[in-house]
């Protein structure tokens, strides 16, 4: 990995070097090809004026033409300038009172602007921009050949690339000057591009909240409802992800009379963390989803319970979300499905739907807006939103998720012990508006 990252950061180098080598040839090509041009407008214009100034002493030997005639003749017509025709009268008008016979000062006056038409490129104007962008795509790609640079096989390591598309591509690139590098550079350093290859789906990336989080697989435990899975198992929750940050914004009209549930449609092998960039940073949203489950059973709460999240649009000020981290939508038409395993689960875990279940049941206990209804109160993503969404994707198994959640609140309802332990956990903070 480590490898890579200096070539990415080797190439990128030559890359932006090369792209500014060209902008500087170019400076120098287009102040030697345009000499020519600036000197023909400059013909131009003293033809015009030129033309203008022959006009105007025309118009000069008309008038003294005629105040010779006048003084000969004493005749006014003589003074006509204008082919004999005569200027109409101007009538008067007062100018301080507008049409509507209001005072004109109470409007606004503005000075008067030159507007000046552009004059239309000339044939040899169009005919050097041609040639210096031909130009620049020409030196672009002998540049990218001379350097050995492959741009295209550096990002799509897995996919083979012909070798002419390759440094033409370069090339391009190259050729365009500094800004499509410094547009690339930006990508790089502001998105996170997970590796989706064989290898990735065996390493699991540390959250740097929890380190000792682990990464579980689809068969890590069988499905089990006894009385002893019903146990209260503690769930974390202090206010989520930077709980200061949503105090004097996002708040809630009422506390939450809906559940909604999802998928992240990110890889399963992708940390807590990487959820909560891709919030934060990506989208540049002040939160997301109020819990997100993880592969391996832990339940990260995310924004705070008693604010709006970000997660179902329409929904937001009075429903809960929580994610199922991974991507369960498998249908192959569906260019972002993961019917090839490439995001990691192809459906959540059973410790994965054990701990939502969990955390399903502790909201309806919590708040007395929500009841134990699949048809109003708890609802998938794309239930809440028909026709906008496939969330939490094809594969997810909804059956199976609503069993779990009765059995707990059902099996909740008859232990005291759990019963206490909900009781002080309405005590905790960041709960009700």
């Amino acid at each position: 990995m480590q490898d890579k990252v200096t070539l990415v950061i080797n190439a990128l180098t030559i890359a932006a070097s090369s792209s500014l080598l060209v902008e500087r040839l170019l400076e120098m090509l287009k102040q030697i090809l345009s000499y020519e041009s600036k000197a023909s407008r400059q013909t131009r214009k003293d033809k015009k004026r030129e033309a203008v100034y022959k006009k105007a002493n025309e118009t000069l030997m008309k008038i003294r033409k005629s105040l010779q005639d006048y003084d000969e003749t004493g005749d006014e017509n003589k003074l006509q300038v204008r082919d004999g025709v005569k200027e109409p009268a101007r009538e008067e008008k007062d100018d301080t009172v507008d049409k509507e016979g209001q005072p004109e000062e109470n409007f606004e006056r503005y000075s008067p602007v030159l507007i000046v038409p552009a004059s239309p490129p000339t044939l040899n104007e169009l005919q050097i921009k041609v040639f210096l962008m031909l130009m620049a795509s020409g030196l672009g790609v002998a540049m990218a050949e001379m350097f050995n640079l492959r741009l295209l096989s550096m990002f799509l390591s897995d996919v083979r690339i012909p070798h002419a598309l390759d440094v033409l591509f370069s090339g391009i690139v190259i050729g365009g000057g500094s800004h499509p590098i410094h547009a690339l550079i930006r990508f790089l350093t502001t998105r996170k591009i997970p590796e989706f290859t064989p290898e990735a789906k065996q390493v699991t990336k540390i959250d740097p909240i929890k380190k000792t989080e682990k990464q579980a697989t689809l068969d890590e435990q069988p499905e089990v409802l006894d009385d002893e899975q019903a146990n209260w198992l503690p769930i974390s929750y202090n206010g989520g992800v930077n709980p200061s940050s949503l105090e004097n914004r996002n708040f809630r009209t009422t506390n939450p009379t809906l559940i909604v549930f999802h998928h992240t449609a990110m890889s399963s092998n992708l940390s807590f963390q990487d959820v909560v960039d891709e919030f934060l940073i990506n989208k540049k949203w002040s939160t997301g989803y109020h819990c997100v489950i993880m592969p391996n059973g832990n339940i990260r709460p995310f924004c705070r319970w008693d604010r709006r999240g970000n997660h179902a649009k329409g929904h937001n000020s009075y429903s809960l979300g929580v994610s199922f981290h991974g991507n369960f939508h498998t249908l192959e038409n569906d260019q972002y499905s993961n019917y090839d395993g490439r995001f990691g689960n192809q459906k959540p875990t059973p410790v994965q739907l054990d701990a939502g279940a969990r955390l399903v049941a502790l909201w309806v206990n919590l708040y007395e807006g929500i009841e134990l209804d699949f048809k109003k109160d708890i609802l998938a993503h794309k239930e809440a939103i028909p026709g906008h969404t496939v969330c939490p994707g094809s594969n997810f198994p909804y059956i199976e998720f609503e069993k779990k959640v009765t059995f707990f609140c059902e099996a909740w309802k008859k232990s005291d012990t759990v019963q206490k332990q909900i009781e002080l956990f309405k005590k905790k903070p960041f709960l009700y508006i």
